[in-house]
């Protein structure tokens, strides 16, 4: 904005909400000093029977580790 009678000026500051889809999952250091945390994680990611490629398999294994740790 313009300044008026100061030597500074006014700052107007607009936010627009964009809608971005689902949110990535996020992995919390604390989560692993839970005991037995990794070995639950190991247990679900060997229980996936996934056959593709390596990359889809890994989307895959993710995706579905992230529904299972919700």
């Amino acid at each position: 904005m313009d300044r008026t009678v100061y030597d500074h000026c006014h700052v107007v500051l607009k936010h627009d909400s964009l809608n971005w889809g689902p949110k990535p999952f996020r992995n919390l250091d604390v989560w692993e000093s839970h005991p037995g945390f990794l070995e639950k994680v190991k247990e679900l990611r060997l229980s996936y029977k996934v056959n593709d490629n390596d990359i889809w398999v890994l989307k895959e294994k993710l995706k579905s580790l992230k529904r299972d740790l919700k």
